[in-house]
C-alpha cells in the first residue's frame, strides 16, 4: 500500500517501531508533504487563485512539486524494502563479492533517491520564499511554518543521504554527489535565510 493510502496511525506506527517499513527519509519527505500542504492552504486563503493569474501558477507549482514529492517519497520506501531485502538474502547470494555488489547497488539507489526529493525540498522553499510578500497576514503564519517544517525535511533527508553514504564501498558515490550536496545545501540555506528574513518583517520568528 503506497504511504498516502495509509492512515496517519499506521504511518506513525509504520515510523516508530525496532523494524520499521517507512524509513527516515521517507519519514521526512511526507512531513515535507505536510509543511508544503500548509503553505497551498496560506496561498489560497490570502486570495482566490481564479481572480489571480499569478496565483494560480504559484499554487499549480504547490500541487506539482507535491505529486513529485509523494512519487519520489513513494520510490524512496521501496528503495529501502529492497535494500533491506538484500540484507536478509545474505546467505542465498553465491559468493560475498556479488553480496558486496548487490550491497551496494541498493544502497546506491536508496541515497541517489532522497537526494532528488532534497532537489524539490529546496525548489520549494525557493517558492514559498517568492511567495511570502504575497500572503496575507492573517495566515503568513502558515507559510512560514510550512517553510520551517520543509526545511526540517530537508535536514532529515540529507543526514538519511549522509549515512548511507558512510561504508567504504560508497565512497565513490560520496565523492560523486558532493557537489550536489553542497548546492543543495547553499540553495536551501540561501532561501531560508529570506524567509526568516520575511518571517520577522510580519513579526514572527523561526
Amino acid at each position: 500500500m503506497k504511504p498516502i493510502e495509509r492512515t496517519l496511525d499506521d504511518i506513525l506506527g509504520s515510523i516508530g517501531k525496532r523494524s520499521p517499513d517507512i524509513p527516515g527519509s521517507t519519514a521526512s519527505i511526507l512531513a515535507g508533504l505536510m509543511g508544503l500542504s500548509m503553505a497551498k492552504m496560506s496561498v489560497l486563503v490570502s486570495s482566490h487563485p481564479t481572480n489571480d493569474p499569478c496565483l494560480y501558477a504559484a499554487v499549480e507549482k504547490i500541487d506539482r512539486l507535491s505529486g513529485d514529492l509523494l512519487q519520489a517519497a513513494e520510490q524512496d520506501r521501496t528503495n529501502f524494502l529492497n535494500y533491506m531485502e538484500v540484507l536478509r538474502d545474505r546467505c542465498a547470494v553465491e559468493s560475498e563479492r556479488a553480496y558486496v555488489s548487490a550491497l551496494r547497488e541498493a544502497e546506491s539507489r536508496a541515497t541517489v533517491q532522497p537526494l532528488d526529493a532534497a532537489r524539490l525540498i529546496v525548489e520549494a522553499l525557493e517558492h514559498l520564499n517568492e511567495l511570502s510578500s504575497s500572503v496575507d497576514h492573517s495566515v503568513a503564519s502558515d507559510l512560514h511554518a510550512g517553510a520551517a517544517i520543509l526545511n526540517a525535511s530537508f535536514a532529515g533527508i540529507i543526514m538519511a543521504v549522509k549515512i548511507n553514504l558512510e561504508p567504504d564501498r560508497m565512497v565513490d558515490l560520496h565523492q560523486h554527489t558532493a557537489e550536489i550536496r553542497a548546492e543543495l545545501a547553499a540553495r536551501r540555506d540561501t532561501a531560508f535565510a529570506a524567509l526568516k528574513r520575511a518571517a520577522a518583517q510580519q513579526d514572527f520568528q523561526y
